[in-house]
């Protein structure tokens, strides 16, 4: 790795002003950090104040997933912004007219496949890590898939949809940071819940139930 690169481009990246911050490049930024155990609090700092000034309506399922997971691996201590991500979510999904019975017959939805499964992970620490750069926003039924790429729950309109690698992401970013809320968890139950059986993957099961035996 090439740590003078990336020294320099988290300057340029903290150059950024916050109201400038595309919520889709922080993800990435983030993600790419997180995957080499790159210490930087000053940018993790910066981003996320980016993020806390995002409208809900800025942010992707897997956008989310990314950001909350690579500030728990790196061990970010920022109450405030973890709150900020639990709200987007039960806000978002509580928002949608399909979620308001969490029926899995209105709550899920096709979505276009990449055609690429989540990459293997052997520990329960791990995560599903996504660049979202050649990714659609997966706010829709065009968004792109996570496990099989088959089905996700969320709204049909707007708002934050979830396949099951993002719930997984999420679950286990709060559940890393021992920041289980219990509203929260049940509305992941519940979209876990909504997404078909075949849509799942080994690890994606595990990181779900790891989370969810933290909370008992």
């Amino acid at each position: 790795r090439d740590l003078q690169l990336f020294a320099h481009m988290s300057k340029a990246a903290r150059a950024i002003p916050v109201d400038r911050c595309d919520a889709q490049a922080v993800s990435n930024i983030l993600n790419a950090f997180s995957r080499l155990n790159i210490q930087d609090r000053a940018l993790f700092a910066h981003l996320a104040a980016a993020t806390k000034a995002t409208p809900f309506s800025a942010l992707s399922a897997q956008g989310v997933a990314n950001t909350l997971n690579a500030h728990a691996k790196m061990g970010t201590e920022d109450p405030a912004l973890f709150q900020y991500l639990s709200q987007a979510i039960q806000e978002t999904i509580s928002l949608s007219p399909d979620a308001s019975n969490f029926s899995p017959r209105r709550s899920y939805k096709p979505i276009n496949p990449k055609g690429q499964d989540a990459a293997a992970h052997t520990s329960e620490d791990d995560d599903f890590d996504e660049d979202e750069s050649d990714s659609p926003r997966r706010q829709g039924p065009q968004g792109g898939g996570g496990p099989r790429g088959a089905h996700a729950f969320g709204g049909s309109s707007s708002g934050l949809v979830f396949d099951s690698q993002a719930v997984a992401n999420v679950v286990n970013g709060f559940a890393r940071r021992d920041m289980l809320d219990k509203k929260l968890m049940e509305v992941m139950s519940q979209a876990a819940i909504a997404i078909p059986e075949h849509c799942w993957d080994a690890q994606a099961t595990a990181l779900v139930l790891n989370a969810f035996a933290k909370l008992e």
